[in-house]
This record gives structure tokens, C-alpha cells and sequence, in this order.
């Protein structure tokens, strides 16, 4: 049953990596381009963001070394950072972080999750 949760659970993460990848691409260009609509992206964003870390969570507590090379540090670092700059309106910082930092670390996710699921 375990083994049945977290192959069903990394298949989850593995369909939505690309679409979290794909968000954080769109919210930057939004950004940099001023359109209107990006700030109801961030928060779906957001919302797809909180899900990746309870799976993640939830891998970790039921086998704590299927996911031990994804840096979940990282990962809490740069939602407290993309905060702040929410908080501050420092639109420039949000979109840097979601184009420079976010977005490849998505990737390297995704990059160690084939290799898990292998």
C-alpha cells in the first residue's frame, strides 16, 4: 500500500512539474511585459506550489530517502524570498526569481524525479 501511494504520488508530481515550470515562465513574462492577469496566475501558482510541498512532505515521511536529493531548502527559501517581494511590490525581484531561480529548480526536480521513477 505504501509502495502503491508514493509510485502514484511521484507520477502526480511528474505530470504537474512541467505545468508549475510553464507557470513560473508565464507569471515572469507577464511581469516584465505589465499585463494585467498575472498576479491570478501567481496565486493558482501558489496554490500549485503549496500541493508540491505536502506531496513532497508526505513522500518524505512515508520513505525519507526516495527524495533526499531534491533541495526542499531551496525550494521554502524562494517562496519566503517571492513573499517578500510581494509584500514590497518589487515586481523586478518576483520576476527574476521566477525566471532565474524558480524555474530551474522545477527542472532539476523534474531531472531527479526520472531518475527515481526508473
Amino acid at each position: 500500500m505504501t509502495l502503491q501511494l508514493i509510485e502514484e504520488t511521484i507520477e502526480s508530481i511528474n505530470d504537474y512539474l512541467p505545468k508549475l515550470s510553464a507557470a513560473a515562465e508565464k507569471i515572469s513574462s507577464d511581469i516584465q511585459y505589465n499585463r494585467d492577469n498575472w498576479l491570478d496566475t501567481l496565486l493558482q501558482f501558489l496554490d500549485g506550489m503549496e500541493w508540491l510541498i505536502q506531496a513532497m512532505q508526505g513522500i518524505k515521511n512515508l520513505n525519507d530517502q526516495i527524495l533526499k536529493e531534491w533541495d526542499h531548502e531551496t525550494l521554502i527559501s524562494l517562496l519566503i524570498q517571492m513573499n517578500q517581494a510581494l509584500e514590497q511590490n518589487d515586481f523586478v525581484t518576483m520576476s527574476d526569481l521566477l525566471q532565474h531561480e524558480m524555474k530551474p529548480l522545477l527542472s532539476t526536480f523534474q531531472t531527479n524525479l526520472e531518475k527515481v521513477s526508473r
